[in-house]
Parts: C-alpha cells; sequence; structure tokens
C-alpha cells in the first residue's frame, strides 16, 4: 500500500557531524543515538552521548546516558542484541583524549511507571497543549529544574489529558481532545510525545460538552486507570471505567451539580488507599 511521510520533526540542531546511529527493535520503533553539544552562556561545555527512540508519529525526550561531567566528549553506537534489545557502547574521555572510558546499556524488563511520568525518568511531569501549534513536556531534576520538550504542530484549543497505562505496556498514555471536540487516546512511544497523525482510538465523536476532563488513577479498584468528565451544562460529574479490553465503558454519574467548583483536579492516590483521589477549587478560593 502507498505510503507517506509524516510532518517532519527535528530531533536536535547540535548533533556532532557522522554521529548518528540507529537500530530498529522489535515493534517497528528505531532506537537514534547521537554526540550532542551542550552549552553554558553559548559556549560548549561538553559534549553527550543521547538516545531517542521513534515510532510512527511520536518521538521520545533525548536521554544521556554518558556521567554529566563538564569538559568531557562521549561518543558511540547503537545496535541490537540477539533478543532484538537495544545496546548502546560508548566512550567519555576528557576534551583532550585523556581518561578514557568505554561504558554500554542495554534496555531490562520496565517496571510499572511512576504517576505522570512521561519523560521516562521515574518522575512526575507536566504535559499540555501550547496557544500556539506545540505539545509541551516540562520535565527536569537537581540540575535542571525545567526543561522543556515540544512536539508540533497541534492545532490551537487542543486540551491533553495525562492518562496514565491504558494498554499495558508499561508506559503512560494521554487522551487528546481535539478543538472539534473528537476524544483521542494515544500511546506514544515510551518517555515521548505523538502528533496529531499518530496512530490513536477514537473514544467519541464528540466531547465538546465537558468542560473538565481528569484522569485521578483507578476509581474502580480494578488495577486500571480510568476517566472523570465534568458536563459543562448540568456540573454532573461522570466516570469513564476501563474496561480492560482497549477501551472504556458506558458512562456512569457519580456525582451531581458540581457547579461551584472551578476547578477540578487528578491528583492520583494521595492518601496510599490505591484509589485515585480529586482536588476541588472552589469559587470562594477553597480547595
Amino acid at each position: 500500500m502507498p505510503l507517506g511521510w509524516s510532518t517532519v520533526q527535528p530531533l536536535t540542531a547540535y548533533a556532532e557531524p557522522g554521529s548518528v546511529a540507529t537500530a530498529q527493535v522489535p515493534g517497528g520503533s528505531v532506537v537514534v543515538t547521537y554526540t550532542q553539544k551542550r552549552f553554558v552562556s553559548s559556549r560548549t561545555v561538553r559534549r553527550d552521548f543521547v538516545a531517542q527512540t521513534l515510532a510512527v508519529g511520536s518521538v521520545s525526550k533525548p536521554r544521556t546516558l554518558n556521567s554529566q561531567r563538564d569538559g568531557t566528549t562521549s561518543a558511540g553506537r547503537v545496535a541490537t542484541d540477539g533478543k532484538g534489545r537495544p545496546v548502546a557502547v560508548w566512550t567519555q574521555s576528557a576534551d583532550d583524549g585523556s581518561s578514557r572510558s568505554s561504558y554500554t546499556a542495554t534496555t531490562a524488563t520496565r517496571s510499572r511507571p511512576k504517576w505522570h511520568d512521561y519523560a521516562d525518568d521515574t518522575r512526575a511531569d507536566l504535559v499540555g497543549a501550547a496557544r500556539s501549534d506545540a505539545m509541551n513536556l516540562y520535565t527536569g531534576d537537581a540540575a535542571n529544574p525545567l526543561t522543556t520538550f515540544q512536539v508540533r504542530p497541534w492545532p490551537a484549543g487542543t486540551r491533553v489529558v495525562p492518562f496514565g497505562d491504558f494498554d499495558g505496556d508499561r508506559c503512560n498514555d494521554l487522551i487528546v481532545r481535539m478543538p472539534g471536540g473528537e476524544g483521542r487516546l494515544y500511546t506514544p512511544v515510551c518517555g515521548g510525545l505523538p502528533t496529531p497523525d499518530s496512530p490513536c482510538t477514537r473514544l467519541s465523536k464528540d466531547w465538546s460538552g465537558y468542560d473538565t476532563l481528569l484522569a485521578a488513577g483507578d476509581q474502580t479498584g480494578d488495577g486500571r486507570p480510568d476517566l472523570l468528565a465534568r458536563d459543562a451544562a448540568t456540573g454532573n460529574l461522570y466516570l469513564y471505567a476501563h474496561d480492560g479490553t482497549g477501551g472504556f465503558r458506558p458512562r456512569v454519574r457519580i456525582r451531581s451539580a458540581w457547579t461551584g467548583y472551578r476547578r477540578v483536579i487528578g491528583a492520583g492516590d494521595l492518601d496510599g488507599d490505591g484509589t485515585g483521589d480529586v482536588l476541588a477549587l472552589d469559587k470562594s478560593g477553597e480547595l
């Protein structure tokens, strides 16, 4: 069947020439590695060995594999082992070529994803659609408190709901309401974000009647995340329970006339009882 190219998605503008290597892994994804310059005040402070995973229509956040020490250069390649798993091999040395050491890393069985972890680094992140044409992933650590990873183009008015692991692959997924109201489920590559033309499942033809969509985790005790939606006209709150097969059961009203709350937030399991919890901010400012 005829194939077409998706919208071009840049990976990096700072890769060292000739450093890009690729390896295809089971499931059709491709792992890309390269050496990337890192800057402080427009000055190159080190060169890192970076890996990204690409799937159809989605791309992961870049992951630095080497030890992040200024004044060093890291370079290497990626291949696959006998089980088809990606194997990265690289060297790290001082910029003058001294103190050279070699390293390798491969993938292993994944643990369950942390709440709202979309950078695949075991820390919770922020995900949302910008007013322009980007979907943004905000993540960070002690050294870099807030960095942004973007995927384009997403139309203005897109609503993004960080959902949790919908399909059981131990990576967090996204529910997206398009500007016209269509509800979609995206299961992007682990640690990554989708584009509008990524493979998706249509959940609803029109969810424009909801002013709030949120996921707080498991609401039904079956170990799967569920979706909550508030009707804009009545304030009624509905539960869309995961059906265990790739969709939702018919909605069930669980609260009536929640019109007094100006914000409702899916907070995850706050009290450790295994059930997702919700924060609600009323019009007086009381949480």
